[in-house]
């Protein structure tokens, strides 16, 4: 994809990203390139009824990645077949490595659409923008729309990251960043939910109470004060910079993360959301239901330890962890400061 296709689907920073409807008609196929991860959550069960139903289906280009180091081809094979939709079959993790791989590649003229199934052990993106339910409806839903038998397809726009990590790294891309708290709790959610059979939203939720319990008792194993370095520019484009040890911090271009938290409260027209708590921040139990729910208070306030904005671009000068829609990822402040921006925009599909 050259860099004329990547400007044309960027977006300015003072133009809105609301949700738009696409219908369809009923009598136009579509070919669909299909990654699935057959290690992802509820895949690994279903594997054999989804392959025997796509199978049937001649527009869809059917591509199985067990590791990162299979998406390339996958993404190449689906760039000389001319698919007009990508859909993933897999967890957040999965959804970010393509997006990376995806856009990296400039595979494509012009981007193709994305499907996101759900299929994944999390899927905090499906539920924003993806076809939520069982993994097996999702997949049938998805071989009558590739058919023309499905009309009324909604499209959503979302902003995508870019992470560029330190000086010399390969640049990321994904739909959440975060860090601090954050990392103890999927740290967490590995260790002892995840172990227990719980793999889905719900888990994610067992594992934010655990971790919220965890800080409010100072429990060394959650309570782990991060310093960061963050500059940025704020709604009214005053040049910012905060420098302090921060409970957590993550930056989202969604509305949602998981259970339907919103958890921003910022304003302006920057396409990214970021949300920062700082260590030891003001009645962090007491404040915490108008926190999740994005509703700003007396409590809620930058001198408690709270503050919310939206942005379009940022940089983290840190040493230690960081997510990207799940996966954790590590930095040393003398690589270099991460550096985040809002890259473009990319269109998902919903049925």
């Amino acid at each position: 994809m050259d860099e004329a296709a990547i400007q044309a689907t960027r977006t300015d920073s003072n133009t809105s990203t609301a949700p738009a409807a696409s219908p369809v008609s009923r009598t136009v196929s579509r070919t669909v390139g299909l990654i699935c991860n057959p290690n992802s959550g509820r895949n690994q069960q279903q594997l054999a009824a989804i392959e025997a139903a796509i199978g049937q289906c001649a527009n869809i280009v059917y591509v199985p990645t067990a590791s990162e180091d299979d998406i390339p081809a996958a993404i190449t094979r689906f760039a000389q077949a001319n698919i007009d939709v990508l859909a993933i079959n897999g967890g957040d993790g999965t959804v970010a490595h393509v997006l990376t791989h995806l856009l990296r590649s400039r595979a494509f003229e012009t981007l193709p659409g994305l499907v996101l199934l759900p299929g994944g052990t999390t899927n905090m993106n499906v539920g924003d923008v993806g076809i939520p339910g069982k993994i097996q409806d999702a997949i049938h839903k998805l071989i009558r729309w590739s058919q023309g038998e499905l009309p009324d397809l909604e499209t959503r726009s979302r902003p995508i990251l870019q992470i560029q990590p330190g000086d010399s790294g390969q640049p990321l891309y994904g739909m959440i960043f975060g860090t601090g708290a954050i990392i103890q709790a999927i740290e967490y959610w590995h260790a002892s939910v995840k172990q227990k059979g719980f793999r889905n939203e719900f888990s994610s939720g067992l594992a934010l109470l655990r971790t919220v319990w965890g800080l409010i008792r100072r429990d060394p194993r959650f309570a782990r004060p991060l310093p960061l370095d963050i500059r940025f520019s704020d709604a009214s484009g005053n040049a910012r910079h905060i420098q302090q040890e921060n409970m957590m911090m993550f930056v989202s271009c969604m509305p949602r993360v998981f259970l339907g938290f919103t958890p921003f409260w910022g304003t302006g027209d920057g396409a990214l959301r970021m949300t920062i708590v700082r260590d030891r921040a003001e009645r962090f139990l007491c404040t915490l239901p108008a926190f999740l729910r994005g509703r700003p208070n007396r409590r809620l306030t930058v001198a408690a330890g709270y503050e919310s904005h939206n942005v379009n671009s940022l940089t983290i000068a840190m040493t230690g962890a960081y997510t990207l829609d799940g996966e954790i990822l590590h930095i040393q402040q003398q690589q270099g400061p991460l550096q985040i921006r809002h890259y473009c925009d990319m269109p998902f599909l919903r049925f």
